[in-house]
């Protein structure tokens, strides 16, 4: 059997939707993968059967492989992204080996492409997807693990909460917004997103309940609980930002309470060190998580260091080169890219020119430019473990640290 044998394409029917369950019914049972594609392609609003890849033997007409791209929104320094998941990945065991995903992939490339999709995120198996140019750059699922011990009983008496509704959702929305207060880059999700949350995906291996606290009927903080996940502990996947400290004891109070009838032997906030119930939690003795981290393509490093122009003139402002003029040149290996200033301003970021004169040269391994430009981890902490990442000289070595600092981020998932 060749690579030639199988069609590349995406889902056009209803007819596609019930054999992709199948698919991935057979690889991932007793995991509830089928149901979880099926429900996303009928009912979440950013899903299509036009999103959904799949390689087909063109003989038997059996489908062999596949896999979805589900769009997230994401904000970046108040800006509006956007970024494909490669999601429920999966090939039948004997058809394995035969490079149908790698086929898949380059279909994907194509349309991430057409969408003009600044980053492309993979929440999948160690290691696999560096040979598609995905790579650890944001944290995601941490572990910040608190002994119910830990946690006062009844502590303070403002919030009654019940479960979210859909007349909710404006709420909700409001609160993801200030979420951006805290994080550098968050999670942008619509009205009918949050819908879905609430409703649809109730019923899949992601379900979830979302929490509202009241204070005389009006809502004030929000929290998310996940069903099933990693861990035997409860978990919580997202709750207020720029919570007060009693609001915060309030939360952790009640999710005792809700444990009497559920008897998890511990809770999991899955949420950012950085988030306030996180610092809450600290206090009270839990300690910090080591968060997992998406694989992450950028799509174009030259395009997106060019959204970046005006951030990095923000960022230059209160530096050493707040007046500087010249060319800083990245080299990625594969390709390199130059930042030209002016006066401390950048104006222009292009595919470098071999003749053009550069004030520093920048050399980053092509694979470690995620993280840097993402600002995961510094030059300087990469830079320990990577040689190869080299500053020729001190104004390359101050642009590193000005242009791409360590950001704080966190995205809950969008279903």
């Amino acid at each position: 059997m060749k690579i030639s044998d199988f069609t590349i394409r995406t889902a056009n029917s209803n007819t596609d939707c019930a054999r992709l369950e199948s698919l991935f019914d057979a690889v991932f049972l007793p995991e509830q993968v089928g149901k979880f594609a099926s429900t996303l392609i009928q009912h979440h609003p950013e899903s299509n059967h036009a999103c959904w890849f799949m390689a087909e033997h063109k003989r038997s007409g059996q489908l062999a492989a596949a896999f979805t791209l589900i769009p997230w929104h994401w904000t970046w320094f108040g800006k509006d992204i956007t970024v494909a998941e490669q999601g429920v990945v999966a090939t039948l065991p004997e058809f394995r080996g035969l490079g149908l995903q790698r086929r898949l992939n380059a279909a994907f490339d194509e349309e991430l492409k057409i969408r003009a999709a600044d980053l492309a995120i993979i929440q999948g198996i160690p290691g696999f997807y560096h040979t598609f140019d995905y790579y650890y750059a944001l944290p995601i699922d941490n572990h910040i693990n608190l002994e119910w011990r830990q946690i006062p009983d009844a502590a303070f008496n403002k919030l009654k909460f019940r479960q979210a509704k859909l007349s909710d959702v404006a709420f909700l929305m409001a609160q993801e917004q200030s979420a951006a207060q805290i994080f550098d880059s968050t999670n942008k999700r619509d009205e009918k997103t949050w819908q879905y949350l609430l409703t649809h995906s109730k019923e899949t291996e992601y379900g979830s309940d979302v929490w509202i606290g009241e204070n005389n009927g009006a809502p004030q903080v929000f929290f998310r609980r996940n069903y099933t996940g990693f861990g035997d502990g409860m978990i919580i996947s997202e709750a207020s930002e720029c919570l007060t400290y009693s609001q915060a004891l309030e939360i952790l109070s009640f999710l005792k309470q809700l444990n009497v009838d559920i008897q998890k032997p511990y809770l999991r906030l899955n949420l950012s060190n950085d988030a306030s119930l996180s610092r809450v939690a600290f206090q009270l003795g839990a300690p910090k998580g080591e968060p997992y981290g998406f694989q992450i393509k950028i799509v174009d490093h030259r395009r997106w260091l060019e959204k970046q122009s005006e951030l990095f003139t923000n960022r230059l402002k209160n530096s050493a080169l707040k007046d500087f003029t010249g060319v800083l040149r990245l080299d990625l290996f594969r390709q390199a890219i130059d930042i030209a200033f002016d006066n401390g301003h950048c104006i222009q970021v292009t595919n470098a020119n071999e003749h053009e004169t550069t004030s520093a040269n920048v050399c980053i391994p092509f694979n470690l430019a995620p993280a840097l430009f993402l600002g995961r981890h510094s030059w300087r902490e990469l830079r320990k473990t990577r040689p190869d990442l080299i500053c020729d000289n001190p104004i390359g070595k101050i642009f590193m640290d000005t242009l791409f600092p360590k950001i704080t981020s966190w995205h809950p998932l969008p279903y």
